[in-house]
């Protein structure tokens, strides 16, 4: 009976890897079964700025925009994960939208903006510097094959919106580290 017991926290381990493994290649499979639906004729974006880049938020995933609190230190290594986001008692990751499609770090400013999103597992929180406004995109004119979206599942693609090269995101997979089911 000893001998079961002291295995038990072993086997729990590994169970636990097992399952993590099990969600990365789900959210593998959903990002590829998404990335091959057709997209709808046009999509309402809420068009950002982020540093130098513009960045459309499609309207559908948005909840709500919030000024930028101080944020809870997160434990997660990523840089672009810059924290969490208080959020009536619900903790929100609050990711650096720019430096997620390689821009560079940006320091927190007064009148600095949080787009609270949806996602398929969860509410993730995109820090932005300013909002533009609500515009329509034509999903015919999105350029798909920019550099930026290689290996990227949370970048629909890059639209001209307004004069400005705006990447449009797909909001599932931006907390996502793992971009495929064979990497641990």
């Amino acid at each position: 009976m000893d001998a079961a017991r002291a295995s038990l926290p072993e086997s729990v381990g590994a169970i636990r890897r097992e399952i993590e493994s099990l969600e990365r290649r789900l959210r593998w499979l959903r990002r590829e079964f998404e990335q091959d639906a057709p997209l709808p004729e046009t999509i309402e974006i809420l068009q950002c700025v982020s540093g130098d880049a513009h960045i459309g938020v499609p309207l559908a995933n948005i909840e709500r925009v919030v000024g930028i609190a101080r944020l809870c230190p997160s434990n997660d290594a990523q840089p672009w994960l810059r924290g969490l986001l208080d959020i009536r008692g619900v903790m929100i990751p609050v990711v650096d939208v720019g430096m997620r499609i390689g821009k560079p770090a940006r320091v927190v400013e007064l009148g600095d903006l949080v787009v609270i999103c949806t996602t398929h597992r969860a509410r993730v929180g995109l820090w932005v510097a300013s909002v533009l406004g609500v515009m329509e995109v034509q999903t015919a004119t999105l350029d798909r094959n920019v550099p930026e979206l290689m290996g990227a599942p949370y970048l629909l693609g890059v639209a001209v919106v307004n004069g400005h090269a705006t990447y449009l995101l797909r909001n599932d997979g931006l907390l996502d580290v793992v971009d495929s089911p064979t990497e641990a």
